[in-house]
C-alpha cells in the first residue's frame, strides 16, 4: 500500500487529505524484469485480480504463458476460495504455480505469542511488558561466554541486508563463534 498525501480545496479553504492505495508491481522472471504497475479500483480480491488480468491483456502479455504468480502469504492473496490468485486462476482458466513469500509467515503467530506472554504493545514503536522492554536495549548488552554451535558459513554481502537482517546475521555469527 502506498499512502498519498494531497491538498483539496473546499470553498476558500485548502485541506490536507491522505488516501491509501494498493499498488501492485508486475514483473517477469527470470531476470526480474519490471513490466509495470497497476492500481486496482478497490482493495477487494476480485478487483485486484481483474486489474492484474486487464493489465496483462492490455499489454499483450499472454496469460497462457504465465507459469507462476508470486505474492505474500496474506489470505487476501492466497485464500483458496476467493484469494487474488484463485480469482486469477478462474480468469485464465488454469492453475499457475503459486510462489508465496514466507518472509512474514511467522509474524502473526509471534505477535500473538508476545502479546500473550507480555501484554499488548502501546504503539508501533513502544511496548509495555517486561520482556519486550528488555529487548529494546538488547543490541547494547554484552554477549556472555557460551559454547559455540557449529554451522555452515553464511557468505553474504551485509550491504544487501536490511538493518534487522544484519543484526540477525550478527547474532548467528556470535552463536557460531561463541563470542
Amino acid at each position: 500500500k502506498i499512502i498519498i498525501s494531497f491538498k483539496k480545496k473546499i470553498g476558500t479553504i485548502i485541506y490536507r487529505r491522505i488516501r491509501k492505495e494498493e499498488h501492485i508491481s508486475v514483473t517477469r522472471k527470470p531476470g526480474g524484469q519490471y513490466v509495470g504497475q497497476v492500481t486496482p479500483a478497490s482493495e477487494t480480491r476480485s478487483d485486484i485480480a481483474k486489474c492484474i488480468h486487464k493489465y496483462l491483456e492490455d499489454n499483450n502479455i499472454v496469460s497462457n504463458e504465465m507459469e507462476a504468480i508470486g505474492c505474500d502469504g496474506r489470505s487476501k492473496n492466497s485464500g483458496w476460495k476467493n484469494g487474488v490468485i484463485c480469482n486469477i486462476e478462474l480468469k485464465i482458466q488454469r492453475p499457475p504455480q503459486w510462489l508465496i513469500c514466507l518472509l512474514h509467515f511467522n509474524q502473526l503467530q509471534l505477535k500473538n505469542l508476545f502479546e500473550n506472554l507480555d501484554g499488548e504493545t502501546t504503539g508501533p514503536a513502544s511496548v509495555s511488558g517486561k520482556i519486550c522492554k528488555q529487548l529494546t536495549n538488547c543490541k547494547k548488552l554484552t554477549i556472555v561466554n557460551f559454547e559455540a554451535i557449529e554451522s555452515y558459513e553464511i557468505n553474504i554481502n551485509k550491504t544487501d541486508l536490511s538493518e534487522d537482517q544484519q543484526y540477525l546475521l550478527h547474532i548467528i555469527r556470535a552463536i557460531q563463534t561463541g563470542q
